[in-house]
This record gives C-alpha cells, structure tokens and sequence, in this order.
C-alpha cells in the first residue's frame, strides 16, 4: 500500500528570506527569464539585456588570447593545490599593475610599486568587496555610498555582511562630468546617518564612476583620503573599469598616495577585478589591496568561502605576463568602446533623450523623466516602475533610476558594450519612438 504523499510548502530560512529582499528588482527580473528568452543571433525578438555592464565587443579578442596561452603553456603542478600558484600570480598582479595604471605616474620613490604580500585574491570584486565590510563592520553599522550607484553594492555589503547603507547623492547636472564630492557632502552623510544611531564605519566609492561613468580627480580622492582617515572611517576604492577609459585620465588611489608620499595606512584599500577591463566576468578573479596587516589576516581566514580556482589564477597569470599583447589590448578596448559611446549617444540626441557625459565604463545614465507626469506614468517612482515594465514590453531592459537610489524618478542606467552598434540603435530608436506606441 503506498504511502499518501503529504504536500507542503517548502520554506527557506528567514535570513535567506531577509538577504533576497535585498536584490534588486531588475536583478531578480532577469533571474527568472530563460536563456531562450534573451536576444541572439539565433533569436533576433529575444530581449536586448542593457541592465547588466559586459563588454562583448572584444571579448572574443582576449578568450581566444588566453586559450592559446593555457595551450601553449603545461599547466605546474602547483595547480593542484589550494594556493600553490598565488605567489606567482600576486608578483605578477603588482608588475601589471606598474606596467599599466600605475605607468604614467611617478612617485615620490619613482616607480610605483605594490607588495604582493598585500595582496588577497577572490572569486571577483564582488564578493571581495562583500567579505571586506563583513571583517570591518559589526551588524548594522553604517557604509556611505554614493548616488546614483551601483545597485550590485546593496547586495555586496547588506546581504553577508549585514551592514546599513547611508546614502548621499553626487549628482550634479550643472557639473561637467555630471557629478561632484565635497567635504559637505561627505559631513552631511555622516550626521544624517549619526542622527539615525548609525555607526560609519567605511566609505565605498567607484572610480571610475558606475553608473555615470565620471572620473574622480586627484584633488578629490585626497579630500576623501583625508577626510576618512579624520573620522577613522574606511576608504574602499572600486578600480574595475580602470582601464575602460576612453575621454579622460584615470587617476587610481595608489598614484595618490604615491604622490603624496606614504602608503596605504590602515584605512585606504582598493579592488581590481578581470571582469570589466578583460571583459571577463565569468572568469571570477578580483583583487584587494591594503597595508592593515590585522585586516589581511582576518580576510585571510575567511576568504576559503569566495576562492578563486588555480586554473582561473594561472590563466589570469599567463595574460597579464604578456605586455606586448595587454598594452595592445587596453588600446584597441579604449577606441571600440569610444565607438560604441558615440554610437550610443548620438542615437539618444536624435530622440532628444537627455544622458550625462562620461568618460568610461559600458554604460551611459539618461533620463526619460519627459515620459513622466501622466495618469499612466506619474511622477513618481512607481510611474518609472510601469514605464520600465512597459520598455520591457517591447523587448529592451535597462536598470531603473529607482534601485540605484536617484533622488528623482526617471533615471535609467543603459550598458551599451554588449551587443553590436545596429542592435543598440534599433533599441534606442524604440525607446524614442516608445510614447507613440
């Protein structure tokens, strides 16, 4: 006789349950839709993806670089081991770093060099930046982030490491590069979040900029150097579109300090990853470095949870052990991406949608607050919520103004570096053409 099957929900724990509230409500769109759901070569109605920041112009250039190497070179043995080939990897991370962003700087020592003993190596940016403030922060304590941000930094500091986000908003329209950080800024933030019972304890910031894609100057990464030392609060620096630049010169916190002649100290740290710059986000390979020895320690004996494999290290070693062909590279990658902004915007001005400038990255910010204001559409951010799921509609994704923390409804970051000029265009155009359908 068989036994009746007994049905009941299955439920999962109440801090997972807590964690998925803070994925961000296009993410969690995306998750959900097939693979056969998405735009193609074989399926050209799929919808075009430009929530998410992938660069596929030269992608295919640097994979088939690396696969040559991994050929052409016998895998050590070290390999096998859980951290065998790290030591040759961090020398090499440090050289590359010298050779590229680092190159057109001199410090006060001359050549700026890093020491791979200060290095720690994750299975991306991410996760690095995520395990930082989860040793830096206790439950609840405070991060500073600025806005409009990157809505993956909701998930990387609240979901593990359980901190509170206080955010403050650089954008600045009248301002060039369409955003600005002051010491009132950085002192309002930290007396609204005093005024909440919060205790800031780390400052996150990009350069260069996602979502507006500005550069920070030297002059205003000293301000923030200083002022968080000041008020002992942890600088983290997000470096991963470094050399995704193609206006402007990307200044990196390291340059900085080399120029003002000292180190890191206990409270600056920065992160690199492979994902932007190599267009390698599947690579999961990223980059911290920092001079507080407790705090390497303590990552250390943590970071077993966000490894990275010996293959991923040794083919992310054997690329950036070939200056020739990365110095090449990094050129090439700087005018197809040139190209493709342009493209970009000139798609937008011939729609008369308003966007900021940048300098680098894969994306661009406009603002489609001119489609805001009507009885379908109010203005508000529930009106930019329908007027997203109506642009969904018509087969093209961006990530909404609301989830990256704007001040105002309207706002929408498009990634442009994952698909060819005519497929942006097209999706653009009905963007454009959108309030007449």
């Amino acid at each position: 006789m068989e036994a009746k099957k007994v049905s009941e929900k299955f439920e999962i724990s109440k801090k997972c349950e807590e964690a998925m509230s803070h994925v961000p409500s296009y993410f969690s769109y995306l998750v959900k839709l097939k693979p056969e759901e998405f735009y193609s070569p074989s399926n050209t109605n799929g919808i075009v993806n430009m929530a998410v920041a992938e660069n596929n112009l030269t992608s295919t250039d640097i994979v088939n670089e690396m696969q040559k190497k991994i050929v052409a070179n016998p895998l050590p043995s070290a390999i096998s081991t859980y951290f065998g080939v790290l030591p040759f990897f961090k020398k090499e991370v440090c050289d590359f770093f010298a050779h590229t962003i680092f190159r057109e700087y001199k410090g006060n020592d001359g050549e700026i060099k890093l020491e791979s003993n200060n290095i720690l190596v994750g299975n991306g940016a991410g996760p690095l930046i995520s395990t930082l403030n989860f040793a830096l922060c206790d439950d609840g304590d405070g991060v500073l982030l600025a806005t409009p941000g990157y809505a993956g930094f909701d998930m990387d500091v609240r979901v593990y490491a359980r901190t509170t986000p206080v955010y403050f908003d650089v954008l600045c329209e009248e301002d060039p590069r369409g955003a600005r950080i002051t010491i009132e800024i950085l002192d309002n933030a930290l007396s609204d979040a005093h005024s909440k019972g919060i205790s800031v304890k780390v400052l996150l910031m990009s350069s260069p900029n996602n979502p507006i894609g500005f550069i920070f100057t030297e002059q205003e990464i000293v301000l923030m150097i200083n002022w968080c030392e000041s008020h002992k609060v942890h600088l983290i620096m997000d470096e991963i579109y470094a050399l995704s630049c193609f206006d402007g010169s990307f200044v990196s916190i390291a340059t900085v300090l080399s120029n003002l002649g000292r180190g890191f100290g206990d409270y600056i740290h920065f992160v690199w990853s492979f994902s932007k710059d190599f267009c390698m986000s599947g690579l999961r390979l990223g980059i911290l470095y920092s001079e507080n020895q407790t705090l390497l320690s303590a990552m250390n004996s943590i970071l077993y949870f966000t490894s990275t494999s010996s293959l991923a290290i040794e083919a992310g070693r054997l690329l950036l052990s070939d200056r020739r062909y990365i110095d090449n590279f990094i050129e090439t990658n700087s005018k197809v991406l040139k190209s493709a902004y342009t493209s970009l915007t000139s798609s937008l001005s011939k729609y008369s949608i308003p966007f900021l400038k940048a300098e680098s990255g894969f994306f661009v910010l406009i603002d489609l607050a001119k489609y805001l204001g009507s009885e379908k559409y109010p203005n508000t951010f529930e009106g930019e919520n329908h007027l997203w799921q109506d642009i969904v509609s018509i087969g093209v994704i961006f990530t909404p103004g609301e989830v990256m923390h704007c001040k105002r409804p309207g706002y929408f970051r498009v990634c442009y570096a994952a698909f060819e000029g005519p497929i942006i265009t097209n999706c653009i155009s009905g963007v454009g053409e959108f309030p007449s359908k």
